[in-house]
């Protein structure tokens, strides 16, 4: 109740009597960095970002943003209703291996995959179906829509008119890429040390080292197509908040107090 009776809303304006006490907040500027790769997209399927230490600036959140293309073998758009489609969660299939490395500590994915795997049952099991049409547009997310193992494992998306499509998001998927179109896909770099409450220190610089995935991995597809995944563009989003100076004082005087100056065994509990 405090908060309503200090504010100039609670009384009328002949009342204020005093300067009104407004209300603060300990993050004072919000601040979003697109971070691209160190090598060329074109050059090697591994790339390597360097999300920089920023000064009184800790890091909240960081998301990958990807802009491929689905082209055939000779680098030429599909012809419509082209018989390929994509995994489900088409964002998080996109990168085979994920390494995070600050200071000393390094998280390190146990198996090839397990990046793509996770993602998509995370997403699968903790989201409501209400929130899948905003999923689709931002992560190319469609789950099939069976009835049967074999339907599941039908590659015929666009079937002559007088056969029914056995699965409806296979084809959605289809349609996403069709025609060679460029899709954009944003998701949150899935790793324990971002899916947490707590800012990031600041002045802590981070490596993030991404593998494409093989377009063999990401398409779904007849036997004799030899259609490719084209990489046109990819970057790390990063947020980062400034607290108050004062805030920033006493996490320092924390970490002196605690003997936790090096900010690596900090970060191994999260990692």
């Amino acid at each position: 109740m405090t908060k309503y009776v200090k504010s100039v809303e609670a009384l009328p304006s002949n009342l204020h009597l005093w300067e009104t006490i407004h209300t603060q907040t300990g993050i004072v500027e919000t601040k979003t960095i697109d971070i691209f790769p160190t090598t060329s997209i074109e050059a090697s399927d591994t790339l390597t970002f360097i999300i920089p230490a920023m000064s009184k600036m800790m890091l909240q959140n960081v998301q990958i943003v990807s802009e491929i293309r689905v082209l055939t073998a000779a680098d030429a758009n599909p012809e419509a209703n082209h018989p390929v489609s994509t995994l489900p969660h088409l964002a998080a299939a996109l990168y085979r291996n994920v390494e995070i490395t600050a200071g000393s500590a390094s998280l390190v994915q146990s198996f090839d995959n397990a990046y793509a795997i996770s993602k998509f049952w995370e997403t699968t099991l903790n989201t409501r179906s209400g929130c899948h049409p905003h999923l689709h547009s931002k992560e190319g997310y469609w789950i099939d829509t069976v009835k049967t193992k074999a339907h599941s494992e039908d590659v015929a998306f666009f079937p002559d008119a007088d056969t029914a499509v056995v699965n409806g998001g296979g084809q959605d998927r289809a349609k996403n890429i069709a025609l060679g179109k460029k899709v954009c896909l944003v998701s949150d770099l899935d790793a324990s040390i971002f899916k947490q409450d707590k800012l990031l220190p600041s002045e802590l610089e981070m490596q993030v080292t991404l593998t494409k995935n093989y377009s063999e991995f990401i398409l779904l597809s007849p036997d004799n197509h030899t259609d490719k995944v084209k990489f046109d563009k990819i970057m790390l989003r990063c947020t980062f908040q400034r607290p108050q100076d004062a805030v920033l004082n006493i996490i320092e005087q924390r970490l002196k107090k605690e003997k936790s100056t090096d900010c690596d065994s900090a970060l191994i509990p999260l990692l």
